[in-house]
């Protein structure tokens, strides 16, 4: 295999890696903001589940 070609792949490679990790990341922080509750403590303390979540999307254009 030539240099200019182990060059190639070795940045494909990369490249592949980059736009994986980016994928990955996306898809923890989505299944992360879904398990989302909200600690109420006053007289009598308990966990509750929230029941109305804001979800804000920016589209860059």
């Amino acid at each position: 295999m030539s240099k200019i070609s182990a060059s190639i792949l070795g940045i494909f490679f990369v490249i592949c890696a980059l736009i994986l990790s980016f994928g990955l990341s996306r898809v923890f922080l989505e299944i992360k903001s879904m398990e989302r509750s909200v600690v109420v403590k006053g007289l009598s303390e308990r966990e509750v589940s929230a029941d109305v979540m804001f979800s804000y999307q920016f589209h860059a254009r």
